[in-house]
């Protein structure tokens, strides 16, 4: 995989499963991310 193959979904959604594995709770990731 190049760096031209990963998007920007790609990159919220691996920072959203490692804060998640390491402990967060959900209520805290969707905040960080910019959900209502």
């Amino acid at each position: 995989m190049s760096l031209a193959d990963v998007h920007l979904h790609d990159l919220r959604h691996s920072m959203a499963s490692n804060m998640v594995n390491h402990g967060r709770i959900i209520y805290e990731v969707t905040k960080v991310l910019g959900h209502s």
